[in-house]
């Protein structure tokens, strides 16, 4: 079975899933849900995420759009492939023989012989 594509793999965790949990990180220290000693490092946690969450968006960005440049490309060569003319090889320009004539002789060489029925004028 061939490997799947990366976009029909199921992720561990989804970005917006790190974008959801980033915010709260980020609001957490705003709102007093954060000790106070701790509130520092929930903050650079949040604010760590939120970059992840920029950087996998724009990895994936990139990826789409190389998926579609590749498209493009094999498409094109599809097409190429299908609409240009075949090379054919070259035509022999031996002259010396004719390929039709060597054909009906062969023909008529294999063809049983008929008897000439002559005509009673009676």
């Amino acid at each position: 079975m061939p490997p799947l594509p990366i976009a029909s793999r199921n992720p561990v965790i989804s970005t917006t899933s790190i974008l959801i949990l980033s915010g709260f990180l980020v609001l957490a220290p705003l709102t007093d849900l954060a000790e106070q000693e701790l509130s520092p490092f929930v903050m650079g946690t949040g604010l760590v995420g939120l970059l992840s969450y920029v950087a996998l968006q724009v990895a994936a960005e990139r990826r789409a759009f190389q998926d579609r440049v590749a498209d493009q490309v094999a498409a094109h060569r599809r097409l190429n492939k299908h609409l240009t003319a075949p090379i054919l090889p070259p035509i022999s320009l031996n002259f010396g023989s004719d390929p039709l004539a060597e054909l009906f002789s062969d023909i008529a060489a294999t063809a049983p012989k008929r008897r000439k029925q002559s005509a009673h004028v009676g």
